[in-house]
């Protein structure tokens, strides 16, 4: 585990994520000064302003905006666009987020929603015959030592089922394996409401304000953003 260091000179804004990424691969004293990273990215709240916890996280991560960083928490997909004339336009895309709808797990699992997922896009117009409408696919191509996971709060609220643990298959055989460690929850409205954080802490830990107290990984509802671990 890392270490906080309080009243340390000022560091470079980094500083705090290199030093877990150097962790992550087995390098580095672990001991860290987070106050630049944090009174920046305060800054940066205050100047655009942050209305949920998707949009506080990207403000966070861009804040840092580290090479390092990003090969750690981003994961790419590859977007398939495909018309019914038989077009289609393929890119990768990178991400912070999976995104996933809770009633998108109604007919599919957890793993496999994120392994790959497909939709209609009703508002998509084809270059080459004009008709409006597509498929859209994405498929994993790249799974980060940090998988974060993004339940859309603006869904009805209802518990999901989702997994302790996750396997990603690996190209070269063989799979990935991650353990849920920490989740955001949100109470309320779209609109408006508290944010709580839980997270695996020698137990598992829920930080409500300056309150800490014993909590649950398990889904009550108001899970918005989940952390997976990669084990190995």
């Amino acid at each position: 585990m890392f270490q906080v260091r309080s009243g340390a000179s000022k560091v470079p804004l980094c500083k705090v994520f290199k030093s877990i990424a150097e962790l992550v691969d087995g390098e580095g004293s672990g001991v860290v000064n987070p106050m630049p990273l944090f009174s920046a990215f305060v800054q940066k709240v205050h100047m655009q302003g942050q209305q949920d916890a998707e949009e506080g996280m990207t403000l966070f991560f861009d804040t840092i905006d580290d090479p390092i960083i990003n090969r750690i928490i981003m994961h790419r997909y590859r977007i398939t666009t495909a018309c019914v004339c038989g077009d289609q336009t393929s890119r990768v895309e990178e991400n912070y987020f999976v995104k996933i709808h809770r009633n998108d797990l109604v007919e599919t699992s957890f793993g496999d929603h994120i392994l790959s997922n497909t939709c209609s896009v009703g508002d998509f117009k084809c270059e080459k015959c004009s008709q409006m409408g597509c498929t859209y696919t994405a498929r994993l191509v790249y799974a980060p030592h940090i998988f974060v996971v993004l339940l859309d709060k603006y869904d009805e609220k209802y518990p999901v089922n989702y997994p302790m643990t996750l396997d990603i298959p690996k190209k070269t055989g063989g799979s990935h394996s991650y353990r849920l460690v920490a989740k955001i929850s949100h109470a309320g409205e779209a609109a408006y409401g508290h944010y709580t954080a839980t997270c695996m802490r020698g137990g598992i830990i829920t930080f409500n304000d300056e309150y800490m107290y014993p909590g649950s990984l398990v889904d009550d509802g108001n899970t918005v953003v989940l952390f997976y671990h990669r084990l190995e």
